[in-house]
């Protein structure tokens, strides 16, 4: 799954603990959720990454936007199965009935088409004594390109003339 943040990775290990959140949010693998970062093609703009201000900031809109993909997601399947979305729960990036144990998942929901919703920003968002993958110790993203030198960081990237 795609999450895109104006942010960058400058060392301090955001794609990580962002990924956690948004994997929090949607019940699904941290493996499963890919940062885009900093793309000015395809990222909202932002005031940049700078002071500190990542976690605080774009922790909890991306929390936002992907406890709203939740819901999504569970009203689509219930729909499909005719079901109050109430009823269904979100686990391992699938919708699951627990009453038959059908399940799909987000990719079998979606079709691969894009979700699209105005979010109000009232999303029920899961309460960090809940949480099984945000505040844990996780492999870092792409941590071995950060230990060998391998990683790109903004200032590495130079426009083509």
């Amino acid at each position: 799954m795609k999450v895109f943040t104006g942010k960058v990775e400058v060392g301090q290990n955001i794609r990580t603990s962002l990924a956690q959140l948004v994997a929090e949010e949607l019940r699904a693998p941290i493996d499963s959720i890919v940062m885009v970062m900093g793309d000015t093609e395809l990222t909202p703009w932002d005031m940049g990454t700078f002071g500190s201000r990542t976690t605080p900031t774009m922790g909890p809109q991306l929390r936002t936007m992907a406890a709203a993909a939740r819901q999504m997601l569970l009203e689509l399947a219930a729909e499909r199965w005719h079901l109050d979305p109430t009823a269904l729960t979100a686990a391992g990036a699938r919708v699951i009935d627990p009453q038959t144990s059908r399940s799909l998942t987000y990719g079998e929901l979606t079709r691969g088409e894009n979700l699209v919703k105005i979010v109000s920003g009232q999303e029920s968002l899961t309460p960090p004594d809940e949480w099984k993958i945000a505040g844990t110790s996780v492999p870092k993203a792409e941590g071995r390109d950060f230990v060998t030198g391998k990683h790109t960081y903004p200032s590495d990237i130079t426009r083509p003339e």
